[in-house]
């Protein structure tokens, strides 16, 4: 029948899907392959590990035993999570009309990397199960010496000329009692001589932990634990099933929670918690016995163990919620997508291509700035005055000459007044100067004064912040970079920076590697609460600097990896200007010309865009003519700058 498919399109179809599974696991197999042997290789090791620790547990006191069958349960999940895996995999290769990829690929992401949370959890659960005690006796005694430093003794003076081979029998110690025996306190007796004969010496017991069977096992597990981390990350950062497309920054911030949460998870074995679990006191007298107390454990155990699962489901949630399809084509191109396609095509020299998206970039830049400037109503400028002209023609005559331009550019105060515009009809602006007067002004004769925006005092030294109706109406990947910095900061950041200053605070020291994970913890912790409270809005300024940006490029380590794809590119160009101010001369004088150019081009396409049925022939002959006066004189300052520098 004809609602049947026919055979041709079916075995069609079939080589499609099948040539897609092929070509999206072409980059994954080797990370498959590793991913697959180290679970295989850790169910092995725990079982091998729990084996060692049973047949030696008659000889450790303690109750080792391994009482959930974790070890038992490694199998299972190794198991089930791959056959989860298949399945998934076989399901958006055969059914991709039911679900969007990025619900695939969520599924997949969740069986790749949530094993690895049972996985770690579960080692240092039964590395605790199967921890036992030992005790060793200890004679509370001292060397008995009339000498008033340790350089008088006699001893120190053997070890001095002779070494220790000779003086452990040369010179016999003598010792006298210093805690004398109390069956309350005491766990036995030793005779010593004392001024009064024979007295009875006390002797404790210091309590130690022993892991029987352990040895094999840790000298595996910080391979196992780098294995899991790659694991992960590979599994987020190329997810197959997404042809690369994982999502970007929001991704790798994900891996460096998981990560952090990998190697914070060997405090759960810390003895600053597992002694007191234990009844053994830690400090001040440590070794020595007291009240049995897990609170602190639990405690450290429960948070790592949440901070780890959610810092897994984060992306996972991320990829699933996305609704994207990238077989057919159906995902959104942006600036970021581009970009990444144009660095694909020059690495293949692929010179058409490379035109075309490179004018595709300029093209979502483009409408990106015109979305951020959609927000500003009263755009800090300067008007250019022409030396007193009074005739509005005489003042653009001046203008459009080099001089005129010149003059915007180097903000000269003889022919600049400052103010506010806010647009009002075709190419003309009204302008609200410092003095009160206004004054409606063609496009031709303003400069933004984006600078304004860096004083300390200035116009928007203070904007942005706490701005809920915006996170409320943002797109999903803003809203869902707030969401995940709750996450952040409030269930890992800063419970793992408290966490680190309680096991490691009163041994820091600067060669530390605590202290990069503490410095870690603190950096992100500002950042994700920056992030809260302007609602990843890189615009919000204080005193006339934007943190945010400036903290994330800190964070990325480098301006290429901090391209603003998202609101207030311009602010980021009118940051790089300020930078560049430090620099002077001509660098400066054609940054700020750059800035004006972009500014132009923004307000045009803005004009287009908002008359798409009445456009003004005047209008748009006045944008286009203060265009190319800033362009002739951007390529004067070039000349200029390249005379000086030759």
């Amino acid at each position: 029948s004809e609602s049947e498919p026919s055979a041709t399109s079916t075995e069609i179809y079939g080589e499609v899907a099948e040539k897609s599974i092929r070509v999206a696991f072409r980059h994954y197999r080797v990370p498959l392959a590793v991913s697959v042997a180290g679970e295989m290789l850790f169910v092995y090791m725990m079982n091998d590990f729990k084996g060692a620790a049973e047949a030696a547990r008659d000889q450790v006191p303690g109750k080792v035993s391994d009482k959930m069958n974790l070890s038992g349960c490694y199998k299972f999940v190794f198991v089930g999570f791959v056959v989860a895996r298949l399945a998934i995999v076989l399901l958006w290769r055969y059914t991709p009309r039911y679900f969007k990829d990025s619900t695939y690929a969520a599924g997949y992401m969740f069986f790749s990397i949530f094993q690895w949370v049972f996985y770690l959890a579960a080692y240092y659960r039964l590395s605790e199960e199967l921890t036992g005690l030992t005790w060793t006796p200890s004679m509370q005694v001292s060397p008995n010496t009339t000498a008033n430093t340790l350089s008088h003794t006699r001893m120190f003076k053997c070890l001095d000329e002779y070494g220790p081979s000779y003086c452990k029998t040369a010179e016999n110690i003598h010792v006298i009692c210093t805690d004398p025996y109390d069956p309350v306190r005491c766990g036995g007796y030793t005779l010593v001589a004392g001024s009064n004969g024979m007295e009875k010496c006390c002797v404790q017991n210091v309590y130690a932990l022993i892991q029987p069977g352990a040895d094999k096992i840790h000298k595996v597990f910080c391979t196992l634990q780098w294995v899991a981390v790659l694991a992960m990350k590979w599994t987020l950062e190329m997810n197959p099933l997404m042809s690369g497309d994982s999502g970007g920054q929001f991704v790798k911030g994900s891996t460096m929670d998981v990560l952090d949460a990998v190697i914070f998870g060997a405090y759960t074995m810390n003895d600053k918690i597992l002694y007191p679990k234990y009844g053994i006191s830690y400090a001040p007298n440590k070794g020595m016995p007291q009240h049995t107390d897990s609170t602190m454990y639990w405690a450290v155990y429960g948070m790592w163990l949440l901070a780890f699962t959610l810092a897994t489901l984060s992306p996972v949630l991320y990829t699933a919620l996305r609704s994207k399809n990238v077989r057919s084509g159906q995902g959104p191109r942006d600036y970021a997508v581009a970009c990444k396609d144009l660095m694909t095509e020059l690495r293949s020299l692929h010179h058409k291509e490379c035109h075309k998206l490179v004018d595709e970039a300029l093209t979502h830049q483009l409408d990106q700035y015109m979305h951020d400037a959609q927000a500003r109503h009263d755009q800090p400028v300067s008007v250019y005055s022409g030396k007193g002209n009074d005739e509005d023609d005489h003042v653009l005559e001046g203008l459009l000459t080099t001089g005129g331009v010149r003059s915007l550019i180097l903000d000269e105060e003889a022919d600049v007044k400052k103010g506010k515009a806010t647009h009002d009809r075709g190419a003309d602006y009204r302008v609200t100067y410092k003095d009160g007067s206004r004054e409606k002004v063609s496009v031709e004769r303003i400069r933004p004064a984006f600078e304004e925006s860096h004083n300390a005092f200035g116009h928007g030294c203070f904007q942005g912040w706490c701005a809920v109706g915006k996170c409320a109406a943002s797109d999903f990947d803003n809203y869902a970079e707030v969401l995940d910095a709750w996450r952040s900061l409030f269930f890992l950041e800063l419970p793992f920076l408290l966490g680190r200053w309680y096991f490691e605070g009163a041994n820091l020291t600067l060669e530390s590697f605590t202290i990069i994970l503490m410095a870690k913890n603190l950096v992100w912790a500002v950042h994700d609460f920056l992030v809260i409270v302007t609602c990843n809005n890189p615009a919000a300024t204080i005193f006339g600097h934007a943190p945010l940006p400036a903290l994330s490029t800190m964070i990325n380590g480098s301006a290429m990896s901090n391209v603003f794809v998202g609101p207030a590119g311009f602010f980021r160009i009118a940051a790089d200007v300020t930078m560049s101010f430090m620099k002077g001369g001509y660098e400066e004088q054609i940054a700020n010309a750059n800035l004006h150019r972009a500014w132009l081009l923004v307000e045009r396409q803005r004009y287009f865009k908002t008359h798409r049925h009445g456009t003004d022939t005047d209008a748009v002959e006045k944008y286009n003519q203060a265009v190319e006066a800033v362009e002739r004189e951007i390529a004067n300052l070039e000349l200029e700058a390249g005379l000086v520098h030759a």
